[in-house]
């Protein structure tokens, strides 16, 4: 059950970043996924909050540090 839960919540995931144009923008970049591209569209000052894309990625914990 759970994991039919899961794939069904990646499913409506999908379909929500494959209907909204910011999502889709964002889900072009290599190595973002789905998740990630939803958090991102969703967020209110957007990808602009951050000085630059190392700060990006530590904040998405996709950077252990900024170097």
């Amino acid at each position: 059950m759970i994991e039919t839960t899961i794939k069904e919540l990646d499913r409506q995931v999908i379909a929500i970043v494959a209907n909204d144009e910011r999502a889709k923008l964002i889900d072009t970049i290599p190595v973002v996924a789905p998740y990630t591209t939803l958090f991102l569209s969703f967020m209110p000052d957007g990808i602009d909050m951050f000085p630059d894309s190392k700060h990006a990625c530590a904040y998405l914990a996709l950077a252990s540090r900024l170097d």
